[in-house]
């Protein structure tokens, strides 16, 4: 079984009274111990400003149940703006608005294919990278 390790981290010196710093590490599984064992593979891909559907639901199914699987996906827009959402990425998982990815920032988010993983960006050909890996 292939194994696939998430390693997240946020710090800051001066967000809150005081300095703080937390981080995790999890390895994606399936039970606990046996690793996810299909992908996407990694996609680096230009994307239009209209919804773009990357990845199709009805391309995962787990034997009608919801499939488990995971998205990293980066929006590698470089473009300064003056609000968070200058040159952003919205995620729609079905019809519904899970958030804006701003330029040069990642997300890993859990998907579990019970509605299309659609983006739509800011500007025309956005470049993204994103993989989904899931259980076969």
């Amino acid at each position: 079984m292939p194994k696939t390790t998430v390693k997240l981290s946020m710090s800051s010196l001066d967000l809150t009274s005081s300095a703080f710093s937390v981080a995790t590490s999890f390895n994606l599984t399936t039970d606990g111990t046996a690793g996810l064992d299909e992908s996407t593979g990694l996609v680096r891909k230009k994307i239009p400003a209209s919804l773009h559907t990357l990845i199709s639901a009805s391309d995962f199914s787990n034997s009608g149940e919801s499939q488990l699987g995971y998205v990293f996906i980066k929006n590698f827009s470089t473009n300064a703006g003056s609000t968070v959402f200058a040159d952003s990425v919205a995620i729609t998982v079905g019809s519904q608005l899970v958030g804006h990815l701003a330029g040069g920032q990642s997300a890993i988010i859990p998907y579990s294919a019970d509605g299309d993983f659609k983006v739509t960006a800011d500007t025309v050909n956005t470049i993204i990278e994103f993989i989904y890996v899931n259980e076969g």
